[in-house]
């Protein structure tokens, strides 16, 4: 049975009790759900912009903004495409309460571009031209250079790109998952410092600890053995990729919680269907 059906078709009939087989089967189909619709519109994410398909779309993105001295031309090509990736995995996976135009989308798109690519380039010339910069580090600053661009365009295109949600607010939903209540300017903001919080985070061992690795290996153990520099640093990436990405969406995940008090006044006090005052609300911060 389709899994999405099999849920629809549970929760029709009341969730009654089932037993430890069906359960599990139930679990199952919940998992792939969650894995692979938007909880908001219902629609189906496309393959690549997944959460599941995050680490192998950015093994290759990552290793090209990490080249050791790129080009212009390569940092702004690896530049673009890895915010090209990140809006489509951000429109993918947003927030739905307020929807975007693609006049709005756009915009965002092309300042986020301009602003990983502008800090890259400018502050890649600084680090490789500047006097006060001694000649011993500037080859490991250059390498942390990417991580300074992409999180300063991640953080612009929260703002950017979802502004709004500060604004207007977002749905909130009660435990039971009932949007009922309206939206909170004050959520809004909140699941906007979250998700702002969570591309440095997430940015910060991918785009660091890789050039800092590679940088000791290539005194030691790439001095014995060059050939191993491609797959080395594929792995290392690979790896950071694997261990961030769990670690980042344990620590703001996507369904969050926020206190009744700390929500606009009509908020606090609020009940629900069932006449029990509601003292936390849950949002979809989005990623």
């Amino acid at each position: 049975m389709n899994a999405r059906l099999q849920l629809d078709t549970y929760r029709s009939q009341g969730s009654p009790p089932v037993s430890r087989e069906e359960a599990e089967s139930l679990w199952e189909s919940k998992r792939i759900v969650d894995a692979t619709i938007h909880p908001m519109t219902g629609e189906k994410i496309p393959l690549p912009f997944r959460m599941s398909a995050f680490v192998p779309m950015n093994v290759l993105i990552t290793a090209g903004l990490l080249m050791p001295n790129p080009s212009i031309n390569s940092v702004l090509f690896w530049q673009f495409v890895n915010q090209s990736y990140n809006i489509a995995l951000n429109h993918s996976n947003r927030n739905a309460s307020n929807e975007l135009s693609n006049d709005v989308i756009l915009k965002t798109y092309g300042a986020a571009v301009t602003i990983s690519c502008g800090v890259a380039v400018g502050l890649g010339l600084f680090v490789n031209k500047s006097r006060f910069i001694p000649g011993s580090i500037r080859p490991l600053l250059a390498r942390l250079v990417p991580f300074t661009a992409v999180s300063t365009a991640g953080i612009a295109n929260v703002f950017l790109m979802r502004g709004n949600e500060a604004k207007e607010g977002i749905a909130l939903r009660d435990e039971a998952g009932r949007e009922l209540y309206g939206k909170s300017p004050a959520a809004g903001f909140k699941a906007l410092e979250q998700t702002a919080l969570s591309r440095v985070i997430i940015a910060l061992p991918i785009l660091t600890l890789p050039p800092l690795i590679m940088n000791a290996a290539e005194k030691s153990l790439l001095v014995r053995y060059p050939r191993l520099r491609i797959p080395l640093n594929l792995g290392i990436i690979t790896t950071m990729l694997w261990a961030a990405l769990p670690a980042t969406l344990a620590l703001f995940p996507q369904i969050s919680s926020i206190p009744a008090k700390k929500l606009e006044p009509r908020f606090q006090g609020m009940k629900d269907p069932e006449g029990k005052t509601i003292e936390t609300f849950y949002y979809n911060r989005g990623l």
